[in-house]
């Protein structure tokens, strides 16, 4: 994480699980519409000229992606296509003690 300012915006530098991918500069930006509604903006920083192709082409994936998450999110909320299913997280392993319960006092 880069900068982030709560409810306004977050950015990220990202680097894609590709071989020889470039970092990226990841800015979503978050705006209240009048109507209780959040517009979300999605900004690319601008990529290094040799590294302009990859980012084209990885940035196209990501729309297609992106806006086919948002479509199966808009039917979820109107009611119209079921959530995906919640899957039961195993219970949590006992911390062994790494964390302190009470106050250290030293003495003096």
């Amino acid at each position: 994480m880069l900068d982030w300012r709560p409810l306004d915006y977050v950015t990220l530098s990202v680097l894609m699980p590709s071989p020889g991918a470039p970092k990226v500069i990841v800015t979503y930006g978050l705006e209240d519409r009048p109507n209780g509604a959040t517009h979300i903006e999605i900004r690319i920083g601008k990529p290094k000229p040799k590294d302009r192709a990859f980012v084209d082409e990885a940035g196209a994936e990501y729309k297609k992606s992106i806006t086919q998450a948002i479509a199966t999110l808009r039917l979820m909320l109107e009611g119209r296509q079921a959530s995906v299913a919640v899957i039961d997280e195993p219970p949590l392993m006992p911390s062994k003690e790494r964390f302190l319960t009470e106050p250290v006092r030293h003495a003096h």
